[in-house]
C-alpha cells in the first residue's frame, strides 16, 4: 500500500486520543518524528498534533479540552 501512495495526496490516518498531549508531543520530537502539524487547539474541543510515519501513514493524535468550571 505504501507503494501506491508514494507521490500522490493520499495519506492513510489513524486517530489516537492520549492524556497529556504536551509531554506525548514533545516524546515524538525529541524521538525524530516527522511532524506534519504542531499541537494545537481545535474547534472541536480538542488539542491535536499530527505525525507521519516512514510508510506515509499519518497519526492525529488529540486529547480533549477539558472545561474549566
Amino acid at each position: 500500500m505504501a507503494a501506491l501512495l508514494k507521490g500522490s495526496d493520499l495519506h492513510p490516518e489513524i486517530f489516537l486520543w492520549v492524556q497529556d498531549i504536551d509531554s506525548v508531543f514533545e516524546e515524538h520530537r525529541r524521538n525524530g518524528a516527522r511532524i506534519i502539524e504542531e499541537v494545537s487547539d481545535r474547534a472541536w474541543d480538542a488539542r491535536q498534533y499530527v505525525i507521519e510515519d516512514p510508510n506515509g501513514c499519518r497519526l492525529k493524535i488529540a486529547e480533549p479540552i477539558e472545561e474549566k468550571a
